[in-house]
């Protein structure tokens, strides 16, 4: 289905100008590459090639750049987040909901910080325990991936009180590495 809405993001990038072409990639590319997301999206690499480079494609389409031109500049230009960085960003708003208790209560019992397993006050103590995982499998899921993630953000990102103000600043971050 990413084929044919790229085609068509093609057909159009000749006659509609940049506007319009990145309202056409929010609406007919960013929601596959977004949904659930946070279940599938930090598996192996390979799993996640052929979803990169039609996204990778399209971004050098809304520049109309060559075929094989760097993208990492071209995202950053245009704003756009890598299909990592999707992956990270809805990683990063599931610990922040974690962490001010904006989830169901099922969720609430999924986390735990350090501070529970160690009394020894550290740097580290406020930190999210990370579980031990004796198969790769289980290191994709996200009990693992979300605190792995979250501990290793800088600690003025994690101390941020508003969700808006996260999710703007967490992209920033993820813009500064590009």
């Amino acid at each position: 289905m990413l084929e044919k809405s790229i085609g068509i993001i093609y057909k159009a990038s000749f006659f509609l100008p940049l506007v319009s072409l990145r309202i056409l990639y929010y609406s007919m590319i960013y929601p596959y590459l977004q949904y659930c997301n946070i279940c599938w999206g930090t598996t192996y690499s390979t799993n996640l090639y052929r979803i990169t480079v039609l996204q990778k494609r399209v971004i050098r389409i809304l520049d109309k750049s060559k075929f094989d031109a760097h993208t990492s500049p071209l995202f950053k230009k245009y704003g756009l987040l890598k299909l990592d960085d999707i992956c990270f960003l809805q990683l990063g708003q599931f610990m922040f909901n974690h962490k001010h208790n904006l989830l169901p209560e099922k969720f609430q019992n999924m986390f735990s910080k350090r501070s529970q397993f160690h009394t020894i006050s550290t740097r580290i103590s406020l930190n999210y325990h990370i579980p031990l995982c004796r198969t790769y499998i289980r290191q994709f899921s996200v009990c693992y991936q979300g605190p792995k993630f979250f501990n290793s953000l800088p600690r003025e990102l994690t101390n941020i009180d508003s969700f808006h103000a996260f999710k703007k600043k967490l992209k920033l971050h993820f813009f500064l590495n590009y």
